[in-house]
């Protein structure tokens, strides 16, 4: 039962990640006007597949298949965003939207750098992510806060837009308020 549950709150993680990532993928999409059906369906295929795949290696796989299957799936997602951004900091000089393309490209290094790490590493197959080594840990460290960092950027991206259009308002209207 203990280890049902484990692999339950495993999958749930794990995919519940993906979907913020996508999600913050689709956003951007909005931000740059460019979100079509297309890319939705995108999406949700790519949802669906990895899903489908990591809950097979759940239950057949190996812990670094399914390291490898969630770097591989968060890094489609990166580039997608950078790409994104990449496309908007062209319109909108936006110190934010440099700043996300930086924290997506450190994670994206980090996890791509975990999976070459970890295809070489001594260890043939982790029992558990716990017994990871001590550069592949670190990796996953630095990926971590980089995902928290992009949402924390976000609100940012916001904010100075809030801030912009408040700059716009007449100073007596401001004032009056």
């Amino acid at each position: 039962m203990t280890s049902l549950l484990g692999k339950l709150n495993l999958f749930i993680a794990n995919l519940m990640l993906l979907v913020g990532a996508l999600c913050i993928c689709l956003l951007f999409s909005a931000w740059s006007g460019t979100i079509t059906r297309s890319k939705q369906a995108f999406a949700a295929l790519w949802f669906t597949f990895i899903a489908s795949v990591y809950l097979y290696l759940l239950n057949y796989g190996s812990t670094n298949d399914r390291i490898h299957l969630m770097n591989l799936a968060i890094s489609v997602a990166s580039i997608w965003q950078i790409s994104v951004l990449y496309g908007l900091s062209k319109s909108d000089a936006s110190h934010q939207l440099k700043l996300i393309m930086l924290a997506d490209t450190v994670q994206l290094l980090a996890r791509g750098s975990r999976s070459v790490i970890m295809y070489f590493q001594e260890i043939a197959t982790l029992p558990s992510l716990f017994q990871e080594e001590i550069l592949g840990f670190g990796l996953r460290v630095i990926a971590g806060p980089s995902t928290m960092m992009v949402c924390i950027l976000i609100a940012n991206y916001y904010l100075e837009k809030l801030m912009q259009e408040h700059k716009k308002v007449p100073t007596p209207l401001r004032t009056a308020c």
